[in-house]
Parts: structure tokens; C-alpha cells; sequence
């Protein structure tokens, strides 16, 4: 079962609008989230894919590189084999929720053509989020945990 997770970042390509092969749209984005490790006083960047499905995922397809946003997802690692032979890991977040801080920062400050337009979209409260992906778009985990496999 992925886990819940949610981020804050910039977006670090623009956003890309595909179908999937049922012909539902999807919308993908990466995010790059910095960390900063006091006692070395360094910062790191963690990058996260995130696809949004459905209805909803039109609504961000204008999200471009740079802009802030805030999303709420199911975190779904996976390993692969890089190119090289050594093994890495893909994190991937299927969004429930995303919001496009930029865009309310510039409707606040009244600047952008959006003339205050709300970005962020949620589903119905009756769906409980997001529109979820089709089976068939949405690989299912490798994997199984346990609360047993759990760090806490």
C-alpha cells in the first residue's frame, strides 16, 4: 500500500498533458523539494515525479519550471537499473491534491493575466479526492508492507 505524503516545491520542468491508454488525461510534473542539514550545513534536493489523473489534471497543465506547489499524494517508489548497471530508486507521487502557491501569490498581489483565479482544484468531497488513475495506468506496488516493515 503507498503511503500518504505530501510535499512543497518547485516545479522543475513545465508540466506535460498526455492520455492514458483508456483515454483519461494526465498531467506530470517534477517537484524538487530542498533539504537543509543544519549540522553540515549543506542543502540537498530531493526530486519527486507527480502525475495527476482525470478530470482535474487539466486544470494544471499550465503549471510551468519554477512555479511553488503544494501537493498531497500517494508516495510509490520503485527501483530500477540505471544505465550504468547500479541500482536506483524512482519516487513517484499520484496526487490527490495539488495547489499552485505562485499563482495565488501573483492574484494576491494583483499581477498576472489569471486575474485572481483559484488554481488549486480538489474532487467533490463525495469522491474524497482526486479522481483516482485506471488500473491500467497505475502499476501496482512490487512490494507489500507490513506494519511489522515499518521504521516506527
Amino acid at each position: 500500500m503507498p503511503a500518504f505524503i505530501t510535499i512543497y516545491g518547485n516545479l522543475g520542468r513545465d508540466a506535460e498533458v498526455r492520455s492514458t491508454a483508456s483515454g483519461d488525461t494526465m498531467v506530470s510534473f517534477s517537484v524538487a523539494v530542498s533539504h537543509w542539514n543544519a549540522k553540515e550545513r549543506s542543502e540537498t534536493t530531493s526530486w519527486f515525479r507527480v502525475s495527476v489523473f482525470g478530470r482535474y489534471a487539466e486544470t494544471f497543465k499550465e503549471l510551468r519550471k519554477g512555479d511553488v506547489v503544494l501537493v498531497n499524494g500517494d508516495l510509490e517508489l520503485r527501483e530500477f537499473a540505471a544505465q550504468d548497471g547500479t541500482k536506483r530508486m524512482s519516487a513517484e507521487i499520484i496526487a490527490r491534491t495539488v495547489k499552485d502557491i505562485s499563482r495565488q501569490m501573483r492574484s494576491r498581489m494583483g499581477g498576472g493575466a489569471q486575474g485572481g483565479a483559484e488554481h488549486a482544484s480538489e474532487a467533490p468531497p463525495s469522491q474524497g479526492g482526486w479522481t483516482q488513475a485506471p488500473r491500467a495506468a497505475r502499476p501496482e506496488p512490487k512490494t507489500q508492507q507490513t506494519e511489522d516493515d515499518l521504521p516506527f
